[in-house]
């Protein structure tokens, strides 16, 4: 009996340390960087009429931790630039140009619908805090800068890419890359600060991009 029982911590003590590595190897994900591109619609009333479109182009990168499966903290940040033409207090064209410069940085909160591993379509939802930062200089060296806050909204889309390549997606999780997702998310945010500014700078912003967990 004593043999039998020592034989079989034996074993325990061996199926143990053998398993060990593997379940390292597979431990979830817990950080998460995305590099995003898109479209940015400000919400200004008069901003078609100065810059002759509805929305230009947007970069930006995020930085997410997982507080736990599904619950993920993070912060954006992106940059978005457009030039134009400025108007009178009439609304009309004035004939000078004008460039501007909007840097948002958002730190959210987000819930995925994550339900097993390697799920090839996970949706996710979230917000939380906005800060913008704008720089318009006018020709002739005028420039009028500052910063609002407020707060913004977000849902997408994740569509795992690791089935595409099985092979290449192996050798990145040798890397500690354990998967890559395709985004697809849309963005509404309200930086009037918090209603106290009687200019609101959000708008909608429609992102795509990639994020690599790890």
């Amino acid at each position: 009996m004593r043999i039998s029982t020592m034989g079989l911590c034996l074993l325990s003590f061996i199926v143990y340390f053998t398993e060990l590595p593997s379940a390292q190897a597979t431990a979830p994900a817990r950080w998460a960087v995305a590099i995003k591109g898109g479209l940015f619609a400000p919400g200004l009333s008069d901003w078609e009429r100065q810059y002759g479109a509805e929305g230009e182009t947007i970069l930006g990168v995020n930085l997410g931790f997982k507080l736990s499966p599904r619950l993920e903290i993070g912060v954006e940040g992106s940059s978005f630039s457009a030039d134009g033409q400025a108007t009178t207090t009439s609304g009309r064209p004035s004939g000078t140009n004008q460039h501007f410069k909007l840097c948002p940085v958002q730190v959210y909160l987000s819930y995925q619908f994550a339900f097993y591993e390697d799920q090839m379509f996970v949706p996710y939802i979230g917000g939380g805090y906005s800060h913008f930062t704008y720089r318009t200089s006018l020709e002739g060296g005028e420039t009028i800068s500052g910063a609002q806050e407020g707060y913004h909204f977000r849902g997408g889309l994740a569509l795992l890419l690791d089935a595409l390549d099985p092979d290449a997606a192996d050798r990145a999780k040798e890397w500690g890359l354990l998967n890559s997702y395709l985004l697809l998310e849309a963005q509404y945010a309200k930086i009037n600060d918090f209603g106290s500014a009687t200019v609101d700078l959000g708008g909608w912003t429609y992102w795509g991009g990639l994020m690599y967990a790890f």
